[in-house]
């Protein structure tokens, strides 16, 4: 009898391609930034750089958070939502919120740990978040106190811009908390595991036949499969307990009559239920 071995993980078939992981990650912080746009400190850019540096290598580290910022700036203002400033305050501006996303990317590459789809990976994103939007928070105040606050008709002081700056950093730092683990799990996922997906898989001799050319995963065992199994290891076992009394000696012959099934009795009995 033989057994078939499976596992309760899928089986790793490559890493997604970059090209794809950065189309995902500007995708997710679009949607999301337009989505919540109206909901102060409440995106998904943060995360997306944040993740663009731990996942990413090449140019696609710099091109996933200027592409997601471009493309939202520029729907933003195509679909009315533009604030009432001059251009150059508005470019200035732009400058200081586009510089302190790449320095999130940069922190995440600097920080980035081997990545592995485990708790401790995902505790890792979730704890450099926090500082990475402390720090995001002060330069953007800085650079809205130089350009904007600290001229008529405002004229505040910087450090009245911090103080009341403070609820909206708390805000977020909840918003960070959310989805840094949230979207940091799916995408770590993908870039350890790869794409899903559901083709049957091989039997372990043809794995070791064409072990280069293996592109997909394992699926999950079937609920049935979870009884049939054990049920044909606990066979498995009577049967050699079986062949070790056969060797003793004739009169400690212990005989088990009507015990042997055919191979695969219990896994065709479970399965054609």
């Amino acid at each position: 009898m033989s057994l078939r071995g499976f596992d309760l993980r899928p089986r790793r078939s490559g890493r997604i391609p970059q090209w794809q992981m950065a189309l995902l990650l500007i995708a997710v912080g679009v949607i999301g930034r337009l989505a919540l746009w109206n909901v102060p400190n409440v995106e998904t850019v943060l995360v997306v750089s944040l993740l663009a540096g731990m996942l990413l290598r090449g140019v696609y580290v710099l091109v996933v958070p200027i592409a997601v910022m471009a493309l939202t700036d520029v729907l933003g203002y195509w679909l009315g939502w533009a604030g009432a400033y001059a251009p150059w305050q508005v470019v200035g501006l732009a400058g200081f919120v586009y510089s302190a996303f790449l320095f999130v990317t940069a922190l995440g590459r600097v920080m980035r740990p081997r990545i592995l789809f485990r708790t401790r990976t995902i505790a890792v994103m979730t704890t450099i978040s926090i500082p990475a939007t402390v720090l995001f928070d002060l330069w953007t105040a800085f650079g809205d106190w130089l350009l904007i606050t600290s001229r008529p008709p405002f004229s505040w002081t910087f450090p009245q811009v911090l103080e009341l700056q403070i609820p909206f950093t708390l805000v977020h730092i909840a918003s960070s908390l959310i989805f840094v683990p949230l979207f940091g799990a799916m995408f770590v996922y993908l870039h350890v595991h790869g794409w899903p997906s559901v083709q049957p898989a091989p039997h372990p001799t043809e794995r070791r036949g064409h072990a280069g050319s293996q592109k997909s995963f394992e699926p999950l065992p079937c609920p049935s499969e979870f009884l049939a199994l054990p049920l044909e290891g606990l066979l498995l076992r009577v049967n050699r307990l079986r062949s070790g009394l056969g060797s003793l000696p004739q009169s400690l012959e212990v005989g088990f009559p009507g015990l042997e099934a055919p191979p695969g009795f219990f896994r065709s009995l479970f399965l054609s239920a």
